[in-house]
């Protein structure tokens, strides 16, 4: 069965109008329709059941570190050791011990953990704001992933109703952003 076929059947289209579709949006749609079966695959092996919502919220999150991939990068350990110029033997380690002295965050994807790029400076240092925000975030029990995540997300707190990601020059305000965000007790 030919891309055209696979798309016409999806799209309940015939084939001629699936090959009239252009070589870049065939391609596109081709790639969307092999991420749905592998989605589909995936939640064919789960043991339980997972609602909509849940499906939704994970392919959400998903798509969010995507966009931070693409925009920002996310780092390997090694990546990070090389950024800040470490002589260490155990590169991915040096990044591990930044993060254990709360001086870096990561999350962990594929059993590795990767930091994103908007954590260091033009200069290639390791923002100070970001041991500032792992500090109120362990004050306030608040995990890495989301505090990573809180970063790219548009806020009401700042003026132009920006990302924190986007007031990295500004650490009192993010700061402040991040506590009242967080730090609301109903």
């Amino acid at each position: 069965m030919t891309i055209e076929d696979s798309i016409a059947r999806e799209l309940g289209i015939d084939r001629t109008e699936a090959a009239a579709l252009t070589p870049s949006l065939l391609h596109l749609v081709g790639e969307q329709l092999r991420a749905v079966r592998a989605l589909q695959e995936s939640l064919e092996r789960l043991t339980s059941t997972v609602s909509p919502e849940q499906a939704a919220r994970s392919q959400a999150t998903e798509n969010i570190w995507r966009l931070i991939a693409q925009e920002f990068g996310l780092l390997t350990g090694r990546e990070v050791a090389a950024r800040l110029g470490s002589r260490a033997k155990n590169a991915g380690g040096f990044a591990s011990d930044l993060r254990r002295r709360g001086e870096l965050m990561a999350v962990k994807r594929r059993n590795a953990y990767l930091y994103p790029g908007y954590q260091f400076n033009a200069e290639g240092r390791v923002r100070p704001l970001m041991k500032r925000l792992a500090a109120l975030a362990h004050e306030l029990d608040v995990d890495e992933e989301t505090v990573l995540l809180w970063m790219r997300a548009p806020s009401t707190w700042f003026e132009d109703e920006s990302r924190p990601v986007d007031n990295l020059n500004n650490d009192d305000a993010v700061c402040r952003a991040f506590e009242d965000h967080f730090g609301i007790n109903w």
